[in-house]
């Protein structure tokens, strides 16, 4: 009896040993694949905080579009704060790490991505890239180099535009200050987009050039003290849009009791009167399409770069605050209003 149970016993145990070399797939050592490893890994380099919402609308697209944050794709942000020369030094990890797709936002983001990435297989995408065509991102927008594509604004148009609306706003302007950094790749282009609008509106435009936001304070005050000005215009450079620059900008706006126009819709929220601009969100939905493509097409398709249709916003709580009164065909064009 008792050799009997020892046999089932030996039996019993043989079929748990058979059991869990089945399960294992034998004597075989090697290791399973790891499934949840992500698909596709995107460096993204922001230029300057303040266009951080765009990344927002990138991330949600792809949400959107059936992507996992974690799992199918994973975001690198890294913020430059406006140095081109962490600009740089960012591209240049991105491509030593050999991510699988660049996205870049601002000009001097892209031109350091795009000097990074050639010669190499890693794709790059753009957003906040003023006339890319004119500044050396893309050799043209209808036929740009392969692998490299994103979302463009025509500058010149609504940068004069800005100075139409601040007349609508305070019919009075004659003078408008722009501190603006001379270095920065689309600033000539912005100066002459400002410069055939302002002679045909007969207004004065007060040139403040700096090398560094620290210099914003002291260079309006000095153009102030020789010839006052009746607005700020905040410029397209990554040194005007650092939030050091931007602050000094905004304190000299308010304690002058003059309008500060912005450069990117979120900047109404911190103080500005009103915004001529394209979408954040908008904007960073529709990158993340072209980044798809890409992504999904190995890098080396060549599309077509897109434009972004400009909207206005107006804090009227701003206008309240400057004694403004809002003229009611503003208040219907606008997309958004801010009370």
């Amino acid at each position: 009896m008792k050799r009997k149970v020892c046999s089932i016993f030996r039996c019993f145990f043989l079929l748990i040993i058979s059991l869990s070399l089945f399960a294992t797939g034998g004597c075989d050592n090697k290791e399973k694949p790891i499934t949840n490893k992500p698909q596709y890994r995107v460096g993204i380099l922001l230029g300057v905080k303040i266009f951080s919402p765009v990344i927002d609308g990138f991330k949600a697209e792809f949400a959107e579009m059936g992507y996992k944050e974690g799992e199918d794709i994973i975001f690198d942000v890294k913020d430059a704060n406006g140095s081109r020369e962490n600009m740089k030094k960012i591209a240049e990890q991105f491509v030593a790490e050999e991510v699988d797709l660049i996205f870049s936002i601002t000009t001097g983001a892209s031109l350091a991505a795009k000097r990074a990435v050639e010669g190499k297989s890693i794709p790059l995408v753009f957003a906040i890239a003023s006339e890319p065509h004119r500044t050396g991102v893309v050799k043209s927008l209808t036929e740009p180099e392969k692998g490299i594509t994103g979302i463009h604004t025509t500058l010149i148009l609504y940068i004069g535009k800005r100075l139409e609306f601040l007349l609508k706003f305070s019919p009075s302007a004659k003078s408008v200050a722009v501190p603006h950094d001379p270095s920065y790749p689309v600033i000539p282009l912005a100066l002459e987009g400002l410069k055939h609008v302002s002679n045909k509106l007969n207004m004065n435009l007060v040139k403040i050039a700096v090398k560094k936001p620290e210099e914003i304070l002291s260079g309006l005050e000095e153009a102030f003290s020789i010839s006052p000005f009746d607005a700020i215009l905040i410029m397209p450079d990554t040194t005007t849009q650092n939030p050091t620059g931007f602050q000094a900008m905004q304190k000299f706006a308010d304690n002058h009791k003059i309008p500060l126009i912005a450069n990117a819709p979120n900047q109404i929220d911190k103080g500005a009167l009103f915004c001529y601009r394209w979408d954040s969100l908008e904007t960073g939905r529709m990158v993340s399409k072209l980044a798809k493509k890409m992504l999904e097409g190995d890098g080396h398709l060549v599309i077509p770069i897109s434009n972004t249709i400009p909207h206005l916003t107006i804090n009227k709580k701003v206008a309240d605050k400057l004694g403004i009164v809002i003229d009611s065909t503003l208040l219907e064009i606008a997309s958004k209003v801010i009370h």
